[in-house]
């Protein structure tokens, strides 16, 4: 039998942006229920309206503020941004 592990991973707080957890979180819930192609439809709609709507990007601060963020952590979110936008046309 194969016990599930929970990993927790403890970030430092006093150095993450509050403004990209905000981020996170809604992107998040944005994939939470969907595959990756129904996230870029998602992507691919955002980017019809015309009005440079970033979709579920919405909240992302420019620049990003990773800091405080492993860095596996930050490639993982870097590499999930650039998949959905390459693959939904707004690279």
């Amino acid at each position: 039998m194969v016990v599930p592990v929970l990993l927790l991973v403890r970030l430092d707080t006093a150095a993450v942006d509050p403004t990209m957890v905000a981020n996170l979180r809604d992107v998040i819930g944005s994939l939470n229920g969907k595959t990756f192609y129904l996230a870029c439809d998602s992507q691919i709609v955002a980017a019809a309206a015309g009005d440079n709507d970033p979709g579920m990007f919405h909240l992302r601060p420019q620049p990003s503020l990773l800091a405080g963020f492993l860095d596996k952590v930050a490639s993982a979110i870097n590499a999930l941004e650039e998949l959905l936008r390459k693959q939904s046309g707004n690279a």
